[in-house]
């Protein structure tokens, strides 16, 4: 075999880079139980919530066609993952790593972790997942800026079976939570940081700062979507794991001096303070 010959076959098995459409299926593996056996639960790609375009003052504005939600495909890739260890929990979410069984893609993927939203929560990260399908589109964003997402899935938990056919009753990270929707005459303004389905372009008397003249948000079926206790979603972004918390060249300088000197360091802390 020739050097040439060698190269071009090195180069054709190259793989390309899966992206936010690659796949339109995923089975998530440790992530919920009936009350006798494990369960593999299968969540299918959805749509995501796109936000209304914010304005200064009601004028004509060229019309974004790539505002738009992205488009379901029908018969993509199938992803099948490990729910592995935590790695945190913010207000809306829990984000863990995920080991890959197996992809019927033949597309490259990085070290994966997944967002599985809280029970009330799924407006919310449809709207996020909008954010990310955006990024995609442009340029040299994904894997640059942010990390490069994957899809957005869900599926009803009263859709879930066991490996056995047995109805899931356990989403297992859900196990220490609380499902409290608010109630239908409670003032839901007032207090939005616990309520998922309030948005800030939810908020009423904003029509002249908000544009939706193509109807991608009032009518998406998340515009009106609500959590349920009896019929919670189960809804996960697939994102690409990135590595430690960047930090300033600053602080590594700070915790130098401090780890070489500690005696020094404190005394001179506290006497920048007192020149301060």
């Amino acid at each position: 075999m020739s050097p040439c010959t060698a190269n071009t076959s090195a180069h054709s098995q190259v793989l390309l880079q899966a992206d936010i459409s690659t796949y339109t299926s995923l089975t998530i593996h440790r992530l919920g139980s009936s009350d006798e056996n494990p369960a593999q639960i299968t969540l299918y790609r959805s749509q995501s919530f796109p936000a209304p375009r914010l304005i200064q003052s009601y004028v004509p504005l060229p019309r974004i066609e790539s505002w738009a939600p992205l488009s379901l495909l029908k018969n993509g890739a199938h992803l099948e993952l490990e729910l592995a260890g935590s790695i945190s929990e913010g207000r809306v979410g829990l984000a863990y790593s995920a080991r890959i069984i197996r992809s019927t893609a033949d597309a490259y993927l990085p070290d994966l972790c997944i967002k599985l939203v809280k029970p009330k929560y799924g407006r919310t990260l449809a709207r996020e997942a909008w954010f990310y399908e955006q990024l995609s589109l442009e340029p040299g964003y994904e894997g640059a800026i942010t990390p490069r997402c994957f899809g957005f899935f869900t599926v009803p938990l009263k859709d879930c079976l066991d490996i056995k056919g047995q109805p899931v009753s356990r989403v297992e990270p859900w196990e220490n939570l609380t499902i409290n929707p608010p109630g239908p005459d409670s003032d839901e303004y007032e207090d939005e940081e616990d309520i998922d389905w309030w948005l800030p372009d939810d908020a009423p008397g904003l029509e002249d700062f908000f544009k939706d003249d193509d109807g991608w948000k009032s009518g998406s079926s998340w515009d009106k979507w609500r959590p349920s206790a009896s019929d919670p979603l189960i809804c996960v972004l697939v994102l690409e794991k990135l590595g430690k918390p960047y930090s300033s060249p600053e602080q590594h300088e700070e915790e130098e001096l401090e780890y070489v000197v500690p005696g020094s360091y404190h005394i001179l802390s506290g006497l920048c303070s007192y020149i301060q």
